[in-house]
């Protein structure tokens, strides 16, 4: 639920979200959603609109262990909706609407954990149940891609069919989390499965949402005799293909070719390649180096050119 800008003299935190900091911090509108989301878990703690005043220590640290406690989010959740809070709370503190937060605001604590990964033999036995589906050739694509390219599913469903080239088999996602525009070389079994698409608008084809393709993933989930939460998603192969790279190739690739700049931290044994399909995807190295196409960099000047530049502007 999106609130309506609060005219009181008190304006609510949500008011001031989407009227003030939404206009001064140029983000995309799913960004600022996620931070209204974090003051709905904020409301609801306080069974209230909050407000600037609401902002102090006490109040916070007993929201994070509401959080963990009484709505049972998950660590990696409590840690993100901490963020956007202390965001927004910098923000009003700028704005003199409330004191600024303190220097040590209780944290949240995430204990390391084995990476929650599928191995390549159970994502070939998922894709054999997704090939089986009603909407099966646009269900083995979505999965193909988000699998080469590692990208969020929010990427892949709305890649425009301009981004793709079939002749050299790479394929151009816009990720609006870090507003990056990456390419990726796609495998053979991708570029085969994209082949079997109808032409449309999209990559992926189809008017259909992103809600409809997480509805029906659950379904093929089910059918494989899978969990199905909202961990086993879309989103879960994108863990298992870091892992996999990780093991392989070691975490900088890895973190290279997720899109993230430090190495993340993966423990446990993980995924071991073999196996199927996405094994003969892996064929080829896919370190960062090989998968995402990298632009040439710009000609360097020849070093007297420097020379001569740095002499000028010393004397």
């Amino acid at each position: 639920m999106i609130c309506t800008a609060d005219v009181s003299p008190s304006p609510t935190l949500c008011g001031i979200l989407w009227r003030d900091y939404a206009i001064d911090n140029p983000l995309e509108r799913s960004s600022v959603g996620q931070m209204n989301c974090s003051l709905n878990k904020f409301d609801a703690f306080l069974q209230r609109m909050s407000r600037p005043t609401d902002f102090q220590e006490r109040v916070i640290n007993e929201w994070l262990v509401w959080m963990a406690k009484v709505a049972q989010l998950a660590p990696d959740t409590c840690k993100s909706k901490r963020k956007d809070i202390v965001t927004l709370w910098n923000y009003c503190a700028e704005k003199r609407l409330c004191p600024p937060p303190p220097k040590k605001l209780r944290g949240v604590k995430i204990d390391k954990r084995n990476p929650d990964a599928w191995t390549l033999d159970q994502l070939d036995r998922l894709i054999g149940f997704a090939a089986k589906h009603r909407h099966g050739p646009s269900m083995v694509a979505v999965m193909l891609v988000c699998w080469d390219t590692c990208c969020r599913i929010r990427a892949v469903h709305s890649a425009p069919v301009a981004d793709f080239d079939p002749v050299k088999g790479t394929v151009e996602l816009y990720e609006t989390k870090t507003r990056t525009k990456r390419a990726f070389v796609l495998s053979p079994h991708t570029l085969k499965a994209l082949a079997k698409l109808p032409p449309g608008r999209k990559l992926l084809c189809g008017d259909w949402t992103m809600q409809s393709r997480w509805k029906w993933l659950g379904e093929i989930l089910k059918a494989a005799g899978y969990p199905v939460n909202r961990r086993q998603k879309f989103h879960k192969i994108r863990r298992s293909k870091y892992t996999a790279v990780s093991i392989r190739y070691g975490q900088q690739d890895a973190a290279a070719h997720h899109g993230h700049a430090p190495p993340h931290q993966v423990d446990g044994p993980g995924v071991e390649p073999g196996g199927g399909a996405i094994a003969a995807a892996m064929a080829k190295p896919i370190s960062a180096s090989s998968t995402i196409v990298r632009h040439p960099p710009h000609p360097q000047p020849p070093r007297w050119v420097i020379f001569v530049l740095t002499i000028v502007v010393v004397f």
